[in-house]
């Protein structure tokens, strides 16, 4: 096998798309290529399949670090066997390496390693006679390399190469010039991103670079130049042997282990070398693709989510419900879950952006939650493995690196697994890191990753198990210990997940094992058909449907999948983390949408829009700061009638004194006890749209908070409402047609046209960034009170005449607590009563302080988990974790801020809080009403598996709270803190409670009973 390592003068000199297209080359010419990578790198080697993708043949890594000479030349060696030559790509410049001083890590030491001859690439660009010395430099600084010859890139053409050839010769430098590359704008420099660019793009920039290589080089002569890569007959006779003792091992293992592999667009960083070893321990590997949809595969045992870039796809990923819920379930059954850096940040409880906003649920598996960087992390690391690793022996030792734009926050390990007293605790670290320092500083500090519970095992390094083999053998050992429970859970789990995406569906019968192939091909086929027709009927050309048809790469997608998957990746919602694929998905998105027979999205639910109403959206205005802090006030109105459209600014405003100035509200506002004159209701919830009947009982407290409504008020949306006008009927009749699209169902536009009002609070409402087409802008503006900054902007004198009556539009949408003191502030500054303020405002921060002081001396602050629902689970992060906090406890799964986030069961039990608040959010209820629908849905979760382990249930710390103290934010929300305090330290919080906000579970410990019966437990608790 002759041997050629294509090397550069520094980083960016274009060696990897020159190594890449000369392994296309000599394969183009009949040659078995096998494709190697100097040093860790994921990225390069992605490029090295694609000019390989006929042959199938991977690119291996050779690292000077994490592998020693001898086991290098045995990789070189297995390959010479079936190629006849290696094309090696260089890391970095030729002798750049672990330090300054030595030649460790370097290409040049891999070279000599290996007897290979160096190929040099010089970028020629704006060079000329200097060129010469470079290379002169770099022929002499090490005599022991065996330097080829060089490739001039990016030349100017032909008189250019000639030019740099001649002062080669001139300067007796005795360098073989192989030819000039021209500069071409499809790529004669390095691929930047590499793995992120489309595989297509890179095969196609590759046969390209390809043809210039053929065109300008002589091949024939580099590869006569290349020397012969000699394999010595023990090596042969060693690898031949270990042949022999695996099939061996094989046939007396009996049944083979089948272990999934994710690897697609967003898990696409492993090593082949430990994909190898891991088969040659015995292992089958299945390969899937959660970005594409693809389910677990089945049967399997254990399953790897290696590094590459979840962050790109975090959508697709969220949306494959079906897939999360079967890992998590396929975990906690026992089985083996292995995840590296990026598939970390896969099992992790989200994925956030570097400020930790725009959060993505991940898997939940793993306690923590992680979030990008703004900087890159790398360096090389030497692992010992710690006892309670349910993967590997302890006390092996193995080498690796870490390269990642991520981190850990929340609820990370800090602690080893195993306690020196042999106990096995839950999430713990099995890994003692010594990181590799650069420039031969030695190894730091000894660190703590490699974190474990039952048989998962999730780390932020990536192992390369070349130097140990002994790992891949206890990796298959651990996972044929896997019973075939964990698959069956893991199948029940995607199942069930699959029935809830859409009622739509149909049953979802289990099909066999027989019939699952012809299954998919038959749906596969006539989807893509539809898919087709529906493309060409939105363009003919080739190209554009070629380009959003779906990857070429085979999959068995589910069907049920792939038609939820329509929405999925749909213009709608894709946020911060926008898939690379996204264009070509919203393409075909639109074209699928508009096939007979797919389901639409359904509706929001009642308590989405509560939950909506209350805490507001996760991104209710985006592409805009809409934080108090970052929000220009507008003049003061001291006087003139105020319409709030806020529950936060309404309850501020009755706080404050103004209630003769609020002449309108919506129906989520909830006025202070004792308020007897009520405003006037201007708008309602889509979910509120209800019978008079159900209306007419909102219940004494609603009454006495001066909302309940006239029989009109309740009529149903064909009705007139107050003198509406024909257009507002015209406008309502679209809103039945289009409630997918609103979330009022009624809104009075001529009583705000008419209100006179000087102020107006709305949580959705902006004029720099809010399109009047949608929601309560649009309805604002119908009401002639909204301008947009276009408008505001106008030199229509016409415009600027009428500007003057229009009243001032402010957004409240406060998410975290401190938030919401700042909007008290704001708002009182914006009605001129900025004094009694920030009198109110002290108060409340001095209630803040005093409660802190006192938790401060609590022995333990408990773990604390708040359902926001029930039916679905939802938790609420917003001002609710710093609630917690004030009041003396924990809460590990959100930080202040955070959107609502809908939980999986699995993740409540993994979370196993020590106390469980239940506050769900129900529009237009009292509290009275509230509790009761509470204890109504007490059932479905006492009839949840594992209900009666958790903790807080087994210590029976498990409280309904009143929806008003948690739910809405504004000055009560203080009354909330110093609630939860009681709560949660009734020892130091002696007081009382007011009657009728609080029931605890009474249930004698150690006894359980009927979901159905859970509820007469519940009495009130003060």
């Amino acid at each position: 096998m002759r041997v050629v390592v294509v090397a550069g003068t520094h980083s960016g000199v274009g060696k990897t798309t020159i190594a890449s297209a000369l392994m296309l080359a000599f394969a183009r010419r009949g040659h078995a290529v096998a494709a190697f990578k100097v040093g860790a790198d994921f990225v390069d080697p992605i490029a090295h399949r694609a000019a390989l993708r006929e042959t199938c043949a991977e690119s291996e890594n050779l690292d000077g670090y994490m592998m020693t000479e001898a086991y290098a030349r045995r990789a070189a060696a297995a390959k010479a066997e079936t190629c006849d030559v290696a094309v090696i790509d260089g890391v970095m410049g030729l002798y750049d390496g672990r330090d300054g001083i030595s030649e460790d890590g370097s290409t040049a030491q891999m070279a000599k390693w290996l007897g290979a001859g160096v190929l040099l690439v010089v970028d020629c660009n704006a060079m000329a006679r200097s060129v010469a010395a470079m290379i002169k430099g770099y022929q002499e600084f090490d005599a022991d390399l065996n330097l080829l010859g060089v490739v001039f890139n990016k030349t100017g053409g032909e008189a250019h190469t000639k030019y740099l050839t001649e002062s080669l010769d001139a300067a007796m430098a005795n360098v073989e010039v192989f030819g000039g590359i021209p500069k071409d704008a499809r790529g004669t420099g390095d691929f930047a991103g590499g793995a992120t660019a489309n595989d297509d793009s890179i095969e196609q920039q590759i046969q390209h670079m390809a043809m210039l290589l053929e065109q300008n080089l002589d091949l024939d002569a580099l590869y006569e130049c290349m020397p012969t890569f000699e394999v010595d007959p023990e090596t042969v006779l060693e690898l031949a042997q270990e042949r022999a003792e695996r099939s061996a091992q094989a046939e007396a293992s009996g049944a083979e282990v089948r272990i999934a592999v994710a690897r697609d667009e967003a898990f696409c960083f492993y090593y082949p070398e430990n994909l190898t070893k891991l088969e040659e321990a015995g292992a089958k590997l299945v390969y899937f693709s959660p970005v594409g949809g693809d389910a677990l595969p089945q049967d399997i045992q254990g399953v790897i989510f290696g590094g590459g870039y979840p962050e790109f796809h975090a959508q697709a990923l969220l949306k494959n419900r079906p897939l999360r819920s079967a890992v998590t379930a396929f975990a906690t059954a026992g089985g083996v879950v292995y995840a590296e850096c990026g598939g970390m940040m896969f099992l992790s409880q989200s994925l956030s952006a570097p400020d930790g906003s725009s959060p993505r649920s991940m898997c939940g598996v793993a306690p923590f939650a992680t979030r990008l960087t703004s900087s890159v992390k790398t360096g090389y690391a030497e692992i010992t493995i710690a006892p309670g690793n349910p993967l590997f022996k302890e006390g092996e030792i193995v080498r690796g690196q870490t390269f990642r734009y991520s981190e850990i926050f929340g609820d990370r390990p800090s602690k080893m697994r195993v306690t020196e007293d042999k106990m096995a605790i839950g999430w713990g670290a099995t890994y003692e890191v010594r990181e590799e320092q650069s420039f031969g500083k030695g190894q730091g500090a000894v660190e703590l990753d490699g974190f474990a519970w039952n048989n998962v095992l999730v780390s932020q390094i990536h192992l390369h198990f070349g130097a140990n083999p002994s790992l891949a053998y206890s990796f298959v050992d651990a996972c044929r210990k896997v019973s075939t429970s964990a698959y069956e859970a893991a199948h029940r789990a995607a199942m069930v997940s699959r029935r809830t995406m859409s009622k739509s569906f149909g049953p979802l019968t289990p099909i066999s094992s027989g019939n699952v192939s012809r299954y998919y091909e038959g749906n596969t086929r006539a989807f893509e058909e539809d898919v087709h027709r529906a493309l060409s009927a939105v363009s003919d050309s080739p190209e554009k449907i070629k380009h959003v048809l779906p990857p070429r790469r085979s999959r068995a997608t589910s069907r049920d999948f792939r038609e939820y998957s329509v929405d999925l990746d749909s213009a709608e919602g894709i946020g911060m983390f926008r898939s690379r694929s996204s264009a070509s998905m919203q393409s075909l998105g639109v074209a699928v949408s508009k096939l007979p027979g797919l389901p639409r999205k359904q509706s929001q639910t009642e308590l989405d829009v509560a939950l909506h109403a209350y805490f507001g959206a996760s991104q209710v205005m985006p592409d805009h700061l809409h934080s108090p802090s970052q929000l220009q006030l507008p003049l003061p109105q001291s006087v003139g009638a105020i319409v709030s459209l806020s529950p936060t600014a309404t309850y501020t405003l009755y706080a404050l004194g103004l209630r003769d100035r609020v002449v309108g509200i919506t129906d989520a506002c909830v006025l202070p006890e004792g308020v007897v004159d009520h405003p006037k209701i201007v708008a309602r919830h889509s979910s509120t749209l209800m019978s008079p009947q159900h209306s007419a009982n909102l219940g004494d407290r609603r009454r006495s908070s001066g909302v309940a409504l006239n029989d009109l008020e309740l009529a149903s949306v064909g009705s007139m409402h107050h003198g509406s006008s024909h257009n507002s009927l015209t406008r309502l009749e679209k809103q039945a047609h289009n409630s997918s699209q609103d979330k009022w169902s009624y809104f009075d536009v001529n009583f705000v046209r008419h209100a006179e009002a000087r102020l107006i609070f709305t949580p959705d409402v902006c004029a720099d960034c809010t399109d009047v087409r949608f929601g309560t802008a649009k309805y604002l503006h119908e009401a002639e009170v909204f301008l947009t900054t276009a408008e505001f902007d106008s030199d229509d004198d016409a415009m600027l005449e009428v500007n003057a009556s229009r009243p001032s539009i402010f957004p409240v949408a406060p998410k975290t607590l401190n938030d919401v003191l700042d909007v008290i502030l704001q708002i009182g500054i914006l009605c001129g009563l900025k004094d009694r303020a920030v009198t109110l405002v002290t108060q409340l921060r001095s209630r803040l302080r005093t409660i802190a002081r006192v938790v401060a001396s609590a022995d333990q602050r408990p773990k604390v988990m708040s359902l926001e629902g029930i039916k679905p689970i939802v938790a609420a992060g917003h001002w609710l974790p710093e609630m917690k906090s004030i009041a003396g406890g924990v809460d590990e799964l959100h930080e202040p801020g955070a959107p609502l986030d809908r939980l999986r069961w699995e993740q409540v039990l993994s979370y196993a809080p020590d106390m469980l608040l239940i506050t769900p959010c129900y529009l237009g209820k009292s509290t009275d009403e509230t509790m009761e629908k509470t204890l109504e849905q007490l059932e479905h979760l006492a009839s949840q598996p594992g209900w009666w382990a958790i903790p807080a249930v087994q210590k029976r710390r498990v409280f309904i709270l009143s929806h008003e103290l948690t739910c809405q934010s504004g000055p009560q929300l203080v009354d909330g803190v110093e609630t939860l305090a009681r709560v949660i330290h009734p020892d130091l919080f002696p007081m009382e409670l007011r009657q009728g906000i609080c029931l605890k579970l009474n249930l004698e410990e150690g006894k359980s009973c009927r979901p159905k019966q859970l509820r007469q437990y519940f009495t009130e608790w003060r």
